[in-house]
């Protein structure tokens, strides 16, 4: 190819290709995530092979390399191998605004609020002269609303959120809002709205094809059901996130799926079940590098103070540390009987 002067040809003709099925336009489905797992190498490859004036296909391919550390939850490491393709395709493009909004989404992941705030802020920058994607339209609220949504200024996420919703954005562009307005909804205590946004959330990931986000939409809905006390609902919705979840491989949803579990659990007064789920899904959760919002942390202690008072301290401690020590697929098993149970 060299020898032909054909590397930059063939490079762009197979990056085409690869895009067409990878992109980061497409849905993180399991087919999505598998073949990315086998193709992940070669997309790394063809990066520095394409032409100076192909930069935005690279710009696309580090995008779908950013979702994949996203959904495999190696975040640190996806920010360091971003950071370094960020710095190295810096042609001012559409693509690079979503590369940034990528990168800041990993950065948020891992609780670096400031790198986040920084590189939303640059992003918008860019996005002033160069637009968005319409894959990521709201990259930048998004962002920005999830900072607001975890330092607790709710009202800011919500005005955020329905900001962005009034552009009238892409069908991705406003699940990812109805998420956020759902979510900041239900920690300000506006339960009717957060269901209902979570709801539509739901509706978009589903016509989408999003199974992960369906999964995650699920979840939300399930965590708003419980804070109303519809245990059967909150149930229903947890073991359809859960399902999701097992058949993606997401260890976050299933993480979360366990704590959700025991809420439930507690709520019944299975406190040993409750202790034992809770253990399990927090280890998990630390172990991926994630952790609970702030309202959702109070909710879990104030049900881990009612199983240590019902348990008392030496059983409470010899259970937790049973929950922590206890394999992944026993401890989906106890959850799955708690959200099958009637």
């Amino acid at each position: 190819l060299e020898e032909h002067d054909e590397t930059h040809v063939a490079a762009a003709r197979l990056t085409d290709a690869y895009l067409e099925r990878l992109g980061p336009w497409r849905p993180a489905d399991r087919a999505w995530i598998d073949e990315m797992t086998t193709e992940v190498d070669n997309l790394r490859s063809l990066v520095p092979l394409l032409a100076p004036g192909r930069v935005e296909l690279s710009q696309q391919m580090a995008c779908s390399i950013g979702w994949f550390h996203d959904v495999g939850q190696t975040f640190r490491d996806g920010i360091d191998e971003l950071a370094r393709l960020a710095g190295m395709l810096d042609r001012p493009t559409p693509s690079r605004v979503a590369l940034l909004t990528t990168l800041g989404w990993l950065q948020l992941r891992t609780g670096d609020l400031t790198a986040a705030g920084e590189t939303a802020d640059a992003a918008a920058a860019l996005r002033i002269d160069q637009g968005a994607p319409d894959w990521d339209d709201v990259g930048v609220e998004r962002i920005r609303g999830e900072i607001a949504r975890r330092a607790g200024n709710l009202a800011d996420a919500i005005e955020i959120a329905q900001g962005a919703l009034a552009t009238q954005p892409s069908a991705r562009g406003r699940a990812r809002m109805h998420n956020l307005l759902g979510t900041a909804a239900a920690a300000n205590g506006d339960l009717v709205t957060a269901f209902e946004e979570c709801r539509r959330e739901l509706e978009l990931y589903q016509s989408l094809g999003y199974e992960g986000m369906v999964a995650g939409a699920h979840g939300n809905l399930a965590e708003v059901a419980l804070r109303t006390g519809d245990l059967p609902a909150a149930a229903s919705h947890q073991r359809s996130c859960l399902q999701l979840a097992l058949q993606q491989g997401s260890a976050a949803m299933v993480a979360f799926s366990l704590i959700a579990a025991a809420r439930i659990a507690g709520m019944r007064r299975q406190w040993p079940e409750a202790t034992v789920l809770h253990a399990r899904g927090e280890g998990l959760l630390e172990e991926i590098g994630l952790a609970l919002y702030d309202d959702d942390r109070r909710l879990s202690e104030e049900m881990l103070l009612a199983a240590r008072t019902r348990l008392g301290p030496d059983a409470y401690a010899r259970v937790s540390h049973e929950g922590r020590e206890m394999p992944i697929s026993e401890a989906v098993g106890a959850a799955e009987e708690v959200l099958s149970a009637r």
